[in-house]
């Protein structure tokens, strides 16, 4: 395992004697790292990934091509996303871009936490995405009661996005009573 430092410079090389077949793992404790494609670096379908700690990396070495293969990020954070105090809904907002090469599977999790109790209402959030046939929506997910403070409901949902796409999310917020506030965490991570 291979510690790494957060920077703003780009890994395009990795510098080796191990032989064909052997792995190393590349790991952030915090800050990020960038791999990106034009050394001996080999990133499948993606110009580059963006390591946020904590977080790993591993790649396999193949004599062939002297190249080092992306096996497996853990997977790799996108998108951190956090709000706050919000009391109202949320129209639909754009939280990632897929990248003209990076076409395929991206995972969404996120929590809705209430943060200031009202006497009532609910929150819930949709997610949005383009599949390469029709734009998509998931969800309700997360329903979460706003007169319970610190009621917090978790989701995951994966989907299949097109090149060149948004990832977007949508909140709901119905019958509020007694200015209720909520928070809401999302993560997007790239499953190749």
């Amino acid at each position: 395992m291979v510690l790494l430092c957060s920077s703003a410079t780009a890994i395009k090389t990795i510098a080796s004697r191990l032989a064909s077949g052997a792995q190393v793992t590349f790991f952030i404790a915090s800050g990020s790292a960038t791999f990106n494609t034009g050394g001996n670096i080999a990133l499948g379908n993606l110009s580059s990934i963006v390591l946020n700690g904590p977080g790993t990396v591993s790649f396999v070495y193949s004599d062939t091509g002297n190249s080092w293969n992306v096996v497996g990020p853990s997977p790799v954070r996108e998108v951190t996303y956090d709000l706050a105090n919000q009391s109202a809904g949320i129209g639909t907002t754009s939280i990632y871009t897929i990248a003209a090469n990076a076409t395929g599977m991206y995972r969404i999790s996120g929590s809705l936490v209430t943060t200031t109790a009202g006497t009532g209402g609910t929150v819930s959030v949709t997610i949005g995405n383009n599949n390469g046939s029709a734009p998509s929506t998931q969800g309700p997910y997360g329903i979460t009661q706003l007169n319970t403070l610190g009621w917090e409901a978790p989701f995951a949902v994966t989907v299949y996005c097109a090149a060149s796409t948004n990832i977007t999310y949508a909140t709901t917020v119905s019958n509020p009573m007694g200015s209720p506030k909520y928070a809401l965490h999302l993560r997007v991570e790239a499953l190749g």
